[in-house]
């Protein structure tokens, strides 16, 4: 039987003819399992004249049968067709849109302090942005034409630029407080605001969430930079500026009546900033710093004093 194969099954040998012979799906593939030479025959009948495989263009004539069989039974590889039509992420090219704008960033001191309930947090909002408004007006500076970003406890500013940035440097600072000190003087202490300003320019980008760039996270690193923090706690002002290197050496130290006298370097060590600012405060430096409240812990006792345990004596 020249046509015949056979194979061993235990002490028996039997002979297959090749009508039933049996062929594998595909050679590399997990869990592949065989059919029969018929059901080979039937499946590819089966997958030519199925309107899906016409619809994909995968079938034309009968002569890609083999063709259509082979890609049927094979292992499912994805593409970037596949990528694409599954919605998986895919690096691509992103056009940027920049621009440079003037950065200001301001910050809420204990904003979050546990003696401020929702309706005190909510009157100093409104009075942050009623103060900033002021300010930015009082100095020239169109606040209808900046962009606004709201932060919880603070707000960033995006100012165009073709706004001197000196007006920033001579007139924001002085106009802004005394916007917080008529805001401060009618107002009880949980509703006054104590205030953190940075200040710095650069390209920023804009994109269909927002806005992002070097130059904003620098801003924020600024603003929420130890030094800062420290210097306003230890005065008895409302309002701590602190500008970025660039924009002390390139706008402030340049103007006759920015005070430029009054901003002392200081090293910024924030996350993965290490860099150098300028810092002035308002106001007459503290003996003492002031210290933040803390949110007492009512889960736990008083500490008494231990108790006396009575024992006879031997």
């Amino acid at each position: 039987m020249a046509n015949t194969r056979s194979w061993r099954a235990g002490s028996s040998r039997v002979d297959i003819p090749p009508s039933h012979r049996t062929v594998t799906e595909h050679p590399h593939a997990a869990g592949s399992r065989t059919v029969s030479t018929s059901d080979q025959e039937e499946r590819r009948e089966r997958y030519a004249t199925s309107s899906a495989a016409r619809s994909r263009g995968e079938v034309n004539d009968r002569s890609n049968l083999s063709t259509a069989w082979t890609e049927s039974t094979a292992p499912a590889v994805p593409n970037r067709k596949d990528f694409r039509a599954e919605g998986l992420p895919r690096r691509a090219h992103i056009a940027l849109t920049t621009a440079h704008r003037t950065i200001v960033a301001v910050d809420v001191a204990g904003f979050g302090e546990y003696s401020r309930n929702n309706t005190n947090q909510a009157r100093v909002r409104r009075g942050l942005y009623g103060a900033m408004e002021y300010a930015f007006d009082t100095a020239g500076i169109s606040w209808s034409t900046c962009r606004r970003e709201d932060r919880g406890d603070g707000v960033l500013i995006l100012v165009p630029a073709d706004t001197p940035k000196v007006l920033f440097a001579e007139r924001l600072p002085d106009a802004l407080d005394g916007a917080l000190s008529r805001h401060n003087g009618s107002h009880p202490i949980e509703e006054r605001i104590r205030l953190r300003l940075a200040l710095h320019a650069g390209e920023v980008i804009f994109d269909e969430h927002g806005v992002t760039s070097w130059s904003i996270v620098h801003t924020f690193r600024l603003l929420d930079s130890q030094a800062l923090k420290n210097a306003l706690a230890a005065s008895s002002g409302d309002l701590a500026i602190i500008s970025s290197a660039w924009f002390f050496d390139e706008v402030i130290r340049h103007s006759e009546h920015s005070r430029a006298e009054s901003y002392r370097s200081t090293e910024v060590t924030n996350k993965e900033t290490n860099t150098r600012a300028w810092v002035r405060v308002f106001g007459e430096p503290l003996l003492v710093p002031r210290q933040r409240d803390r949110t007492p812990n009512f889960s736990t006792r008083s500490k008494l004093p231990p108790r006396r345990r009575k024992g006879r004596r031997l």
